[in-house]
């Protein structure tokens, strides 16, 4: 299983699925896409996910799953 890419924008990207207009700039919704995946790394700091260099797209890589504690 390899890495899947997330397009960012266009018909299909994850912007306009999410259906908000605070992301009609693409710059504002890579910054704001930034913030939740460092959100996310406080509690999953191998988090698999990132924003290519181009900022058109998620990667996210194969990964394990978390454990709940307690489970």
């Amino acid at each position: 299983m390899g890495s899947e890419s997330v397009p960012l924008f266009g018909d299909f990207g994850l912007a306009g699925q999410l259906g908000s207009v605070d992301y009609a700039r693409p710059r504002k919704f890579r910054e704001r896409l930034e913030r939740w995946l460092g959100l996310v790394r406080t509690l999953w700091p191998s988090c698999p996910a990132h924003i290519t260099s181009d900022g058109d797209y998620m990667l996210i890589q194969p990964a394990l799953a978390l454990a709940a504690k307690g489970a």
